[in-house]
């Protein structure tokens, strides 16, 4: 089982836990950690609290979901007024167990994406259809998932830009992520392809221990 935290970014305190004492152990340490991370955040002042760290003023919850083993993934849609969705290239994001780490912090992303083209098109078709299915409307919506051996599962669907994406999405393909949204909002289609202009990656380095 996978514990993750609500409300935090960079896949901070989320753990795989293959019996119940160490989702036990997950959990108390989550507990503490976004215990210290809150009193941080309360001894900054404003200016500094709104450049570093997401708000906290929701309470945070710790779920629990099932571990998929697959390699992870995440498609940014762009969605108009009318419900009707147009998914930007696949980006593969390389994650903390996949390296030999046991967390899930996202260590890189890169285009274009290593999977075979069906696969591909069946991650992006996935993330198509959960836009569809929330409804969604007016927005870019970031949606991430594992490609599994049964195909792509949902992870989850932010109805926001993903970090970094807009950076790596020009880089690789040109894409001016803003400026086809409003072209979308103005009744211009996204392109149905994109051409690969170059293999770039955006490298997020964590320290092995606390200094």
């Amino acid at each position: 089982l996978v514990l993750k935290p609500t409300n935090l970014h960079a896949s901070k305190f989320v753990s795989i836990n293959h019996n119940v004492d160490e989702l036990m152990a997950s959990y108390q340490h989550a507990v503490a950690q976004i215990s210290a991370l809150n009193r941080l955040e309360r001894n900054l002042d404003a200016d500094l609290k709104a450049e570093t760290f997401t708000s906290q003023d929701e309470t945070t919850f710790l779920q629990i979901e099932e571990f998929m083993q697959g390699t992870n993934h995440s498609v940014d849609c762009l969605i108009d007024q009318y419900g009707r969705v147009y998914a930007t290239p696949v980006v593969d994001v390389v994650v903390g167990i996949e390296i030999g780490k046991s967390d899930f912090h996202h260590f890189a992303r890169r285009t274009p994406s290593l999977l075979p083209a069906m696969q591909e098109q069946g991650v992006r078709e996935m993330a198509i259809a959960g836009c569809k299915a929330l409804n969604l409307r007016s927005c870019i919506a970031h949606v991430e998932l594992i490609n599994t051996v049964t195909g792509a599962q949902l992870i989850e669907i932010a109805a926001r830009p993903g970090g970094n994406r807009a950076e790596i999405l020009q880089l690789s393909y040109g894409i001016d992520l803003m400026t086809l949204f409003r072209e979308l909002l103005e009744g211009s289609q996204p392109p149905e392809t994109y051409r690969v202009l170059q293999h770039a990656a955006i490298v997020t380095p964590f320290p092995e221990k606390q200094q």
